[in-house]
C-alpha cells in the first residue's frame, strides 16, 4: 500500500544499499532446547571484523563509558548484536538485513561527507552522521527517513542488551 510506497521511496532518497546476503545456515535451539547445560554458542557468529568495528563505533556512540560506568562495548553489547544478526530465524533474518545494510549505510555516509570510513572518521564527523539520523525530525526528511528507523531499531537493541548484562542490571538497580 501507501506505506510501502513511502518506504520504497525513502529508501531510494537515503540511497539504502541493496546487499546481496548469504542465508543464515546455523540450526538454533530446535523445539526442544537444552537448558540444563546449553552450548557455549547457539549459531555461528556472521558480522566480518570491518562490520563488528562499526557495531563497536555506534554502541560506544549510544551508550559511551562514563566514569566508572562501562560503555556497550565493554559490556559485549557488539557479541549480542552479532548473535542477533547470526540468528537462524525468519524475523532475526530480516533484521539482519536491516541492520548490515545500516552498517554500510553508515561507512557510504560518511565516505560521501568525509572522504573516510565510518570508523576511521572523527569522533566529530561520526556524531554529525548520527545527529542527523538519530531524532524524531529525521523521519520527515525523506533521505534520513528510513536509516532513522532503522537506526531507531538499533539503539533499542542496544539499550536491552545494555541493560540485561550484569553491568547494566547493577547500574538500574536490578536485584
Amino acid at each position: 500500500g501507501c506505506d510501502s510506497m513511502m518506504i520504497s521511496a525513502a529508501k531510494l532518497a537515503g540511497s539504502w544499499p541493496d546487499l546481496n546476503l548469504e542465508p543464515i545456515t546455523g540450526e538454533g535451539y530446535g523445539t526442544d532446547p537444552n537448558l540444563i547445560s546449553p552450548p557455549d554458542q547457539a549459531w555461528p557468529l556472521t558480522l566480518t571484523t570491518a562490520q563488528r568495528a562499526t557495531v563497536n563505533v555506534l554502541v560506544d556512540i549510544l551508550i559511551p563509558r562514563e566514569g566508572d560506568k562501562p560503555s556497550a562495548s565493554e559490556v559485549n553489547v557488539t557479541n549480542l548484536l552479532d548473535e542477533w544478526v547470526s540468528a537462524p530465524y525468519p524475523s532475526f533474518q530480516s533484521d539482519r538485513v536491516e541492520i548490515l545494510s545500516a552498517l554500510v549505510w553508515f561507512d557510504e555516509e560518511s565516505e560521501r561527507r568525509f572522504n573516510t570510513g565510518f570508523v576511521q572518521a572523527s569522533p566529530t564527523q561520526r556524531l554529525e552522521i548520527i545527529d542527523d539520523i538519530a531524532y524524531q525530525e529525521a523521519e520527515s526528511e525523506l533521505r534520513f527517513a528510513y536509516i532513522s528507523r532503522v537506526f531507531d531499531a538499533i539503539r533499542t537493541l542496544v539499550t536491552i542488551a545494555y541493560f540485561e548484562s550484569p553491568e547494566g542490571t547493577k547500574e538500574i538497580g536490578y536485584q
